[in-house]
């Protein structure tokens, strides 16, 4: 897939959202970035959920993760998730994440989450411990507070709906880092082939 004497590569494995979704999150993003504040939002092209973060990886790691991702989606089927309500990670005065949730969080996706994470810790490749919180990045803080505004327009959004995400497949991609912000490259999709 890779070649072997290229870098490192920086790797995740993640569930896209269709395009009405993206749509109405980044009208969301815009009001949010209305209020202000050093915040790096995310471009609506890149919105997604990110099941794993592995960081970077050799070439010849990343070769492995396609029939990885593969022995797990063989038999995790299909489902869909309610993309709904906007929080934030950290405290009101200083957010870390501000994030679109899933709610409610279906038990297939949880389920898959920890089954990707059982397969590649027995790979070698190293997992959060921390608890899984299914979310959409919407934007992250870049230092120090920020307007109340913005923490009240979040809070006005708890239970805004941005609309269903079917999820059909676990995709493999790069992040590389640019001055735009992150590119983010499709090296393998995984399709969910197990029963709904």
């Amino acid at each position: 897939m890779l070649d072997s004497q290229s870098a490192w590569i920086r790797v995740f494995l993640s569930i896209w959202l269709p395009d009405k979704v993206r749509d109405e999150l980044s009208r969301r993003v815009e009001k949010l970035r209305q209020c202000g504040g050093r915040i790096g939002w995310v471009r609506p092209e890149n919105l997604h959920l990110t099941l794993h973060f592995l960081g970077d990886q050799a070439p010849g790691r990343v070769d492995l993760l396609p029939g990885l991702m593969d022995s797990v989606t063989e038999l995790a089927g299909p489902f869909d998730m309610q993309v709904r309500g906007v929080g934030y990670f950290g405290s009101p005065r200083r957010p870390r994440v501000i994030w679109a949730g899933i709610d409610p969080v279906p038990d297939v996706l949880l389920a898959l989450q920890r089954a990707m994470s059982r397969t590649l810790a027995v790979a070698d490749f190293i997992v959060e411990a921390r608890p899984f919180h299914p979310h959409i990045t919407l934007g992250r803080v870049r230092g120090g507070s920020v307007p109340s505004a913005l923490t009240s327009e979040v809070i006005s959004t708890t239970n805004g709906v941005f609309g269903e995400a079917s999820v059909r497949r676990v995709s493999l991609m790069r992040s590389q880092l640019s001055r735009d912000g992150a590119v983010y490259t499709t090296l393998h999709r995984a399709p969910l082939k197990g029963a709904d």
